[in-house]
């Protein structure tokens, strides 16, 4: 999972609750503008805490797997682009 789907999933997750991103920012203990760096993609930094703090607010929470090891869909497509040139 990458940065924008971290973001867009915790977005949805929050919109799913109909919380406000501030209600969210309180029971997790950060402030909104962390709340809105973080849906928005904009973070430089957040620390897993913070992370681990807003997913279980959410009922959510950061788990491990194993990477699959066929390439992703953005590797192949990438490979088609530089064949193409």
């Amino acid at each position: 999972m990458n940065y924008t789907e971290i973001s867009q999933t915790i977005k949805q997750l929050r919109k799913s609750k109909s919380i406000t991103q501030a209600q969210l920012a309180e029971i997790a203990g950060v402030s909104r503008i962390t709340i809105n760096k973080l849906e928005n993609n904009k973070f430089t930094d957040i620390s897993i805490l913070n992370l681990i703090r807003i997913l279980d607010r959410l009922g959510y929470q950061l788990e491990f797997k194993e990477q699959s090891p066929l390439p992703a869909f953005e590797e192949i497509l990438e490979l088609y682009t530089k064949a193409d040139e």
